[in-house]
């Protein structure tokens, strides 16, 4: 519980099981903003992840957040404590809201993609009324299938009072992201960490115009290749995705025709209508956006996890 003009702490919180060690994340925060608003977000309590998180807020009621890691390639494993969320409660009457956590992308430290839980969401509610005592309340996720839940723990605070829930990720994403090939970017980590945040900053669903897209991508990967952490041929890639994406055209479809002889071509589309097979052959409507990842060699790539290309033949180097 929080009175009106306060704030409290929610703690982001990643259980990637005990043999997974946490790469790079990205997700998306859902408030009613008529209640509470965010203030600031921090890194977390885990040491590979204490640095500021990349943030963006492309509508009220929605900050997407997106961080990776370039310190260990063997941690942290089991639960990450990867961002502190400072609310500020905007409400003044006595109100209950809810604060959801949508899970856009999980990667591990060889930049491949982590398959989270299915299972339900949960959320905390928020009131304007002063505190008197202090609660704690604990909502255990039902996962059915994946190698590791996600984890949301939300700390509610005035004085001292705290307030916990659990949310495990489902299996789709309010943004669309792309996986860089590794044929332009042998440089999985490095991959990986510069879609995270181009998916987190640049929000592929909501750009109002495909040029607008492209020039926010490729913002992003000059910024990481000026800060040293993306090469060259990385930042031509994720030119070069984005340009072949869907991202800013309402309606636009990745297409993927497999020829007779078996060979699968990706091409984009006005609309799913305009997606048909060669003679002889077939075609299905990408899940993904951009013709990068959108199909593997024999069809449609499926919208989360990993495609069909083969993972690097050997680690990256430790920093």
């Amino acid at each position: 519980m929080a009175q009106g003009d306060r704030q409290f702490v929610a703690e982001l919180m990643i259980d990637v099981g005990p043999t997974t060690a946490l790469g790079a994340y990205s997700g998306a925060l859902t408030y009613d903003p008529g209640v509470v608003t965010v203030a600031s977000v921090a890194g977390g309590n885990t040491t590979e992840f204490s640095g500021t998180p990349a943030t963006n807020t492309p509508t009220p009621g929605m900050t997407t957040i997106a961080a990776f890691q370039s310190s260990s390639l063997d941690s942290p494993k089991g639960v990450v404590s990867v961002a502190l969320i400072s609310f500020h409660v905007v409400a003044t009457a006595s109100t209950t809201a809810s604060i959801g956590l949508v899970v856009d992308h999980l990667y591990d430290t060889d930049a491949m993609p982590i398959t989270p839980a299915t299972g339900t969401g949960c959320a905390v509610s928020v009131t304007g009324q002063t505190p008197t005592t202090t609660s704690t309340t604990s909502v255990t996720p039902t996962t059915t299938t994946g190698p590791a839940a996600t984890t949301s723990t939300v700390t509610t605070t005035t004085t001292s009072a705290l307030a916990t829930t659990t949310v495990t990720a489902p299996p789709t994403s309010t943004t669309l992201g792309t996986i860089l090939p590794l044929s332009s970017c042998p440089d999985a980590r490095a991959a990986a960490a510069v879609q995270a945040a181009v998916d987190s900053d640049c929000n592929c669903r909501g750009a109002k115009a495909h040029g607008a897209y492209v020039r926010c991508a490729v913002g992003v990967a000059k910024a990481a290749l000026k800060a040293g952490r993306l090469p060259t041929t990385c930042k031509r890639a994720v030119k070069a995705c984005a340009a072949r994406s869907t991202c800013g055209r309402p309606g636009f479809v990745t297409c993927c025709r497999t020829h007779a002889r078996g060979a699968t071509k990706c091409s984009i589309e006005r609309s799913a209508a305009a997606c048909k097979p060669p003679q002889g052959g077939r075609a299905c409507v990408g899940q993904r956006p951009s013709c990068c990842d959108a199909c593997t060699s024999s069809g449609c790539a499926a919208p989360g996890g990993s495609s069909d290309r083969s993972p690097p033949s050997s680690r990256p180097s430790r920093p």
